[in-house]
Parts: C-alpha cells; structure tokens; sequence
C-alpha cells in the first residue's frame, strides 16, 4: 500500500503530496520524526530496525521513527508510530519537543532527504509491556548514556550524526543530574546541598564533566583558578588536559608561603580565602573554576584575589549553577557558564510539544 507524505520546499513549507518510495528514490524533501524514550534510570530505549528494511536493516535506531503523513502534523506522528511500532501509549505530559534536524542518508539506491522533528519522552516503560510491529522492528533493548556515546559513530547505530552532535549536551546534562546526590538540610536545617562526589566517583561522569568545563575555557588564557576543596578537583584536572599553570585557592593556614587574604559571605555564615601573592603576575589571564554557583560569595572573593594580584579574569565556569540564590547575578560583569541549572522547587522547563 502506497504511503502518501508531504513534499517540502527548502523552507519547509508543503508544496503537494507525494508517494513516499518515489520521494525516497529521487531525494525529495519531506518531514519524518524521532522519538527518545529514556526512563527516570537514564535508559535510553533503541529499536533494531527488521531485516527486509530498504535503508540500514538490522541496525539499531532512534526509540521510535517514521514519517509524517500529508495532512498530519508531527505531534500526531509521534504518537501513532510509538503505538504502532512499540504498542506503547505516550503520555503527553511527558513528551518534549527537542528541534528539527536537516538529514540526509544515502543507501543503495535510496536517498532520504528529510527535516526531521525530533522528541524526547521521559516515560518508564517496561520491556514486557512493548509489543513490537515485527514488520518494522525485531527487537529492542535499553542502554546507558555511556553505552549510547559508545555506539554513536559505529556501524550498529543508524547514522544521525548531525542529531547526535545536537543531543549531545542534552544527554551530558541529564547524566550530571542523574549522578548528582542531594542532600537535605546539611550542613544546617533549610540547606540542600549539592554532593560532587557521586560525580567525582563515576568515571564516565567525571570525564564528561572535565570535558565540557575543558571546552569551554579559552585556549588563551594562562592560568586555571580553583578553590578548595571541590573546586580543585575540576580546576586542576582541566588545567592538566588544556597544558595551562594551576593555582590553588585556600582557606587561612594551608598555604606555606606568603599569601594575601579575602573575606567572603556564604549560604550559611562567612569565611576567608587566600591564595600565595606569587600566584599570578600582572596581566595574566585566568579563568576560575569551581563545582557550584550558589551566592556568589565565593566566585567574588576569588576574582578580588585574582584582580589584587593583577590579573585579568576572562572566564568564570561552574558545574552546576543554583539561579534562585542569585550567584550569577552577583559577577554580572564576568563571563560566566556552567553546565548544569539546579532549580531547587522549581518545575524543570520543558519545550512543550507543538503542532507542526
């Protein structure tokens, strides 16, 4: 039976219907959606496309795939391809629309050339509860953020690398907040702290968490900054992989040589900062990281340093920033990012999904 989709222009826009063998055989454009179902254990579920597939059988693939019919919108899409492929009832409230990818695969004698809208549904599903549509899918299995980096590139997964490339952060991001532990009321009542060490513990995290704090610090600066005691175990080991000097920022008493010394304001109560006066000479450039951005009282009393010794701070980077206390806010003027926004009691946003 003939399937009927939309041809698009360079715009997207409909221009008329057309059969999909024939828009696959001459490499006219048309729209087809993705689908990511990961589980609350940061599972992501992967489709084996069957064997008498035209393009790529027996490789793995997105969770759920498929094109958009004429007259369909994509949101529909979703979720009739995930009841048709997988038997499975998507959940609106939990299906996020991610953006819109240009691809275009080539094999044997097809040529797909297609937008694709692609979703992420963060929904617990069962492998016993999946019904497969054998004529499409011959299997499927959950695999780990690690497992998914692994295979991506190989000759097992479907390549969608310019989707991949874009889910990348995406997927960084969920496993710094999947491996991160939260503790309530410590050190005192009314405090949720934020514990690294479950990072720091997870090899594949904390590589992930050293790169990305890596990418982003300028190639041209001469001095990594990090303060004691969880700052210096990503400062230091960022300075290491770029080739930069490292200086460490400490409490009173535990530097050996001449220091100078600030005060700062915490969450909960004050403290002093110092770093040796030899640390930095004037006009060096440095950028300052540490695992997390509360007040701000911290970042500001290592910039006070830095800037004393004459130094020019040209990045600021963190972990994981806490918007609702208002650090960022407090070094407006310095160039600051992280990776990971920890809202405490607020929703997460979400991308709602929409009608294409």
């Amino acid at each position: 039976m003939k399937e009927i989709i939309d041809e698009l222009n360079e715009k997207g826009e409909v221009i008329g219907a057309i059969d999909k063998d024939i828009a696959h055989r001459e490499g006219r454009l048309h729209r087809s959606i993705h689908l990511w179902i990961i589980n609350d254990e940061g599972e992501i579920l992967l489709q084996r496309r069957c064997a008498d597939k035209k393009l790529y059988p027996n490789t793995w693939d997105v969770s759920v795939g498929g094109h958009v019919s004429t007259k369909e919108n994509s949101v529909d899409a979703v979720f009739r391809e995930a009841k048709e492929e997988l038997g499975v009832d998507l959940d609106i409230e939990n299906v996020e629309y991610f953006g819109t990818v240009p691809e275009r695969l080539k094999y044997d004698d097809i040529d797909s050339n297609e937008l694709v809208d692609v979703f992420i549904a963060r929904q617990n599903i069962k492998r016993e509860d999946i019904v497969l549509q054998k004529e499409e899918v011959s299997d499927v299995c959950f695999v780990s953020i690690e497992e998914l980096f692994n295979l991506m590139g190989s000759d097992e997964l479907l390549p969608h690398n310019e989707e991949y490339t874009q889910m990348i952060d995406y997927l960084v991001k969920l496993k710094m907040s999947l491996t991160l532990r939260r503790i309530s009321d410590y050190p005192k009542p009314g405090i949720n702290f934020k514990d690294v060490t479950t990072i720091l513990k997870d090899p594949f995290a904390y590589h992930l968490a050293i790169d990305y704090l890596a990418s982003q610090t300028p190639e041209d600066v001469d001095v990594i900054v990090g303060p004691e005691a969880r700052g210096i175990m990503f400062a230091a080991p960022v300075a290491y992989k770029l080739n930069k000097g490292y200086v460490p920022v400490r409490k009173p008493n535990k530097l050996p040589a001449e220091t100078i010394q600030q005060e700062y304001d915490l969450e909960y109560g004050t403290d002093i900062l110092e770093i040796h006066k030899d640390a930095i000479k004037p006009g060096q450039k440095v950028a300052i990281i540490d695992d997390l951005m509360a007040t701000g009282g911290t970042m500001e009393a290592i910039i006070k340093l830095v800037e004393r010794l004459g130094g020019e701070v040209t990045k600021v980077l963190c972990l994981i920033d806490l918007p609702e206390l208002g650090g960022a806010e407090r070094i407006s003027n310095y160039d600051y990012g992280y990776l990971l926004s920890e809202s405490e009691g607020l929703e997460k946003e979400k991308k709602k999904v929409y009608m294409k």
